[in-house]
């Protein structure tokens, strides 16, 4: 990913690829994106092979901390002039601090782990996610066109992406019962 992402760079400079050409391979293809996927494989494997140790749960709270505030630094820099001149880079900005930001709230042993688990809001957040990723982008266009701040566009973007991905989980389960309704001749199917 770091060298396909060098050659982007090198190719904006020398050939005048434009930043959407870039966005569209580092951000939209699944060629490329599969590298994504692998680094989130390969930090499930860890997750589930090491073993835990206890440790101090103050230790782990800091860590947890951090991992916010290196967030927050990475946006002030995103939204700065500096990521326009870093392009490339869409997704490999972001990699390393949301992996290591997953894996230590996955452990749930922080303080702020604890207690967002315990959040059944956010925890039907996460279980809606995998269809609300499919749907944000949408929303997040639509707003865009529409609304200016793009403080805005991300919080109405955000609550349209929830009511989208609610009533597309709940069209899909209509019609799957539907379609066990008349692939058992009308009698019900229960799993």
């Amino acid at each position: 990913m770091v060298l396909v992402a060098i050659f982007l760079g090198v190719g904006k400079n020398t050939w005048g690829w434009t930043n959407a050409i870039i966005k569209w391979i580092v951000y939209i293809c699944p060629l490329y994106r599969a590298g994504d996927f692998i680094i989130g494989l390969v930090a499930g494997y860890i997750f589930l092979t090491i073993k835990k140790h206890g440790g101090a749960r103050i230790s782990h709270t800091v860590a947890e901390i951090m991992c916010i505030l290196l967030i927050i630094v990475q946006v002030i820099i995103y939204d700065s002039d500096v990521s326009r001149a870093t392009n490339w880079l869409l997704t490999l900005f972001w990699l390393p601090v949301s992996v290591l930001c997953i894996y230590l709230f996955a452990e749930n042993r922080g303080l702020i782990s604890r207690v967002l688990s315990k959040s059944k809001a956010l925890i039907w957040i996460g279980n809606i996610s995998g269809d609300a990723f499919l749907i944000h982008q949408i929303c997040i266009k639509a707003m865009a066109s529409l609304i200016k701040n793009k403080w805005l566009v991300a919080v109405v973007a955000f609550v349209l992406t929830l009511i989208a991905t609610v009533t597309w989980r709940w069209m899909y389960r209509i019609i799957q019962n539907r379609r066990r309704k008349t692939n058992s001749g009308g009698v019900q199917v229960t799993r």
